[in-house]
């Protein structure tokens, strides 16, 4: 806990975790290291990270910096590019920062009743993303650009950023309550809506699609829970931008339409059509099933064949835009191919269902 005037120098300010012999055993949390200070002019280094050497890795502990000409401070939360445990928020409690950066693989979690509240803005590491934020309670930001993170969990309030928002260099899971009105997924990004059914929709303004940029929704396992349901005025997927449920269907023998095992060989899932059968004839393909004029629902699994199991059918997309739909891009929902040498069946191929006023692109 250090306070001065004027703080220089080059050297290490450290507050690591102890690290363990053993393989079974735990290696310690990073500490915690404030300073507050009129004047920086140094060099110095922090350090609050977990150790390397054997057993579960801990999580970064905090550096907290602020000059006397700063509002409410900085916290940083680095792990030092190791993959630990968590670095909480203390529950129930609330705190503003000017800025936060979570990078080197620090997890930095904010439970249900704790509020975390940033003026400035929330940052990453923007060469190699490896922060991570999991929210579970209130995340105040006012960031039009959230970027540069390996990944961040909204299970609970995002709130303050503006009407306009765009996504960069980061893969973002919603599963609680985000603003949307107008929406840029940019390169190397991936959106993933994680609360999104048949039934309810995301709605938008706008929703823009660039080359890197992929749109999703959650995979789905041995029930129909997640699709991705989106209304929209304009929706534009450029080259090279994705709107990707490739694999987020029924895993193996789930679903309507699933292959089976009931010979020496796993057949294919059925959904359009009838899956393929094997050539035993042991195993018969699944049954055809979903609606030819609005489909809406998700591929089947593939069948094991004894050892290994079928493929993950693909999910399940409708877009509803009452203006302009431009696809220059891909809009998919294939099943994964079985890629290995194994006599397990294929899962089949999901939905798009497109409504719009006017459909362009090339």
């Amino acid at each position: 806990y250090l306070t001065c005037d004027t703080l220089t120098g080059a050297g290490t300010v450290a507050a690591n975790g102890g690290r363990a012999q053993e393989a079974n055993a735990g290696a310690g949390a990073g500490g915690r290291i404030a300073m507050y200070y009129d004047t920086d002019t140094s060099t110095i280094s922090t350090e609050t990270r977990t150790t390397t050497f054997y057993g579960n890795k801990g999580g970064s502990g905090t550096v907290f910096t602020k000059a006397d000409a700063a509002t409410n401070g900085d916290l940083l939360i680095d792990n030092e590019e190791i993959i630990g445990a968590q670095t909480p928020h203390a529950a129930g409690t609330s705190q503003t920062y000017d800025n936060v950066t979570v990078r080197g693989y620090g997890k930095y979690t904010i439970p249900s009743d704790g509020t975390v509240t940033i003026a400035n803005n929330l940052a990453g590491n923007n060469t190699t993303p490896t922060g991570i934020i999991e929210n579970d309670g209130t995340l105040s930001i006012p960031n039009s650009t959230i970027s540069d993170l390996l990944g961040l969990t909204n299970n609970g309030t995002i709130s303050g950023v503006p009407t306009t928002l765009t996504f960069s260099n980061i893969h973002f899971y919603e599963n609680g309550t985000l603003p949307l009105t107008n929406m840029t997924i940019d390169a190397d990004a991936t959106f993933e809506f994680q609360d999104l059914d048949t039934t309810t929709a995301q709605t938008l303004t706008s929703l823009t699609i660039k080359d890197g940029g992929v749109l999703t929704h959650e995979g789905n396992t041995t029930t129909q829970d997640t699709t991705l349901n989106i209304t929209a005025t304009n929706l534009d997927i450029q080259t090279g931008g994705e709107i990707n449920a490739n694999g987020k269907g029924y895993t193996s023998e789930n679903g309507p339409g699933a292959g089976s095992d009931e010979g020496n060989y796993g057949s294919g899932a059925g959904h359009g059509g009838i899956g393929g059968a094997t050539q035993d004839v042991g195993s018969a393909g699944g049954s055809a099933y979903g609606s030819v004029t609005a489909p809406i629902t998700l591929g089947s699994g593939g069948g094991p064949d004894g050892v290994y199991v079928g493929t993950t059918g693909g999910g399940a997309i409708k877009l509803d835009v009452s203006g302009t739909l431009n696809i220059d891009g891909d809009i998919s929902t294939n099943a994964v191919d079985v890629n290995n040498s194994t006599d397990s069946g294929g899962g089949s191929g999901g939905s798009v269902y497109l409504t719009c006023d006017t459909l362009t692109g090339a």
